[in-house]
């Protein structure tokens, strides 16, 4: 019987001990397994960077760098949390019926890393499409430099195509008065005047705007209609003039200062502290569409800019679609303190 009772006892110590073998080797394998499949991510994450250049034919040994394009860092799971919080919250508002769709794009400006959901969807950009039209204005002066000072009269029948459009806001501009293209770009950013808008365009070579579209298009190579945007390129020309690196110093200053200078102040700039530039552009759009199988008159409302917080100045720019403007800048501004916040951690 002894020997019984001990060759169990024996059995059962042998049991415990293969299986305390097995859960270490396991925890071993499992740790190393789960290393290798962490290093391929992390290979897979810096493989994916790499240069934008200009490649502009002019020049025959440089090639000007525009920027660099990679892969989000939530796949190494950098910003996953703060991503997993907006999708979260965006979610509720959805199943609330406030939010109908949506778009964002975040970039650390310090370090390049960005994040972002659904930000190849494309979104009528309104009012956002200004912002682009005076980069590419003063990339024409970087050519032709008494452009600025190029004139033309604010005539009935520009004024006439301003009153037509829809949702337009009457604009400053006299008619039969005289504006310089200079005045013209300051008064469409800072006015987000439409009429100053049209008439700019009616002066300017438009193919410095086609040229500024079809050089960011390795950014958004997704086929969308002329008339829509990618919150991630749009976030592209904010990158362009905070880098300086499509106009000059000096212009690129200009045109981010007249950002600074709106004076909407809902939506991203809402979200941060009052002590806290934000340079940034905003744009509104109604439009009929058929949500949920219910023609609907939807709104979309787009806010995107530099929040330059202290030492960790970022780029947001978040392009949404629902019910009604109050409940989208209430959105909006949440979002927008959701990420502050989070830089400043």
């Amino acid at each position: 019987m002894r020997n019984v009772i001990n060759s169990h006892i024996y059995s059962k110590s042998t049991l415990a001990l293969l299986l305390l073998t097995c859960m270490f080797v396991s925890g071993v394998g499992g740790y190393f397994i789960g290393g290798i499949i962490k290093e391929k991510s992390y290979y897979s994450f810096l493989k994916s960077f790499r240069n934008i250049r200009e490649d502009n034919e002019v020049y025959k040994f440089i090639n000007p760098l525009i920027g660099n394009v990679s892969a989000p860092a939530t796949d190494v799971g950098i910003y996953s949390n703060i991503k997993d919080d907006i999708i979260s919250y965006l979610k509720t508002e959805k199943n609330k019926g406030n939010l109908y769709d949506y778009s964002f794009h975040f970039r650390d400006l310090n370090t390049g890393l960005w994040f972002g959901e659904n930000d190849m969807s494309a979104f009528f950009p309104a009012s956002l499409f200004k912002f682009p039209i005076a980069i590419a204005a003063y990339k024409q002066v970087e050519s032709e430099p008494l452009f600025l000072k190029k004139s033309a009269v604010y005539t009935a029948e520009i004024s006439n195509i301003n009153s037509s459009g829809k949702l337009n806001s009457e604009s400053i501009l006299t008619v039969g008065k005289t504006y310089t293209a200079e005045e013209l770009v300051s008064i469409m950013i800072l006015e987000s005047d439409n009429g100053a808008k049209n008439l700019l365009l009616s002066i300017m070579d438009i193919g410095y705007i086609e040229n500024l579209f079809e050089m960011l298009a390795v950014i958004d190579h997704k086929e969308i209609k002329a008339n829509e945007i990618s919150s991630r390129k749009y976030s592209a020309f904010l990158r362009l003039l905070y880098g300086s690196t499509y106009l000059n110093e000096e212009h690129s200053e200009k045109i981010l200062s007249m950002l600074e200078k709106s004076d909407f102040k809902d939506g991203l700039v809402a979200g941060v502290p009052a002590n806290i530039p934000v340079a940034h552009k905003y744009g509104v759009y109604e439009v009929d569409e058929i949500i949920n199988g219910i023609n609907r008159k939807t709104q979309q409302l787009h806010d995107c800019g530099i929040v330059y917080y202290s030492q960790n100045p970022y780029i947001f720019c978040f392009m949404t679609k629902g019910k009604d403007n109050k409940s989208l800048l209430e959105i909006i501004s949440h979002v927008s303190k959701l990420v502050y916040d989070n830089q400043n951690k």
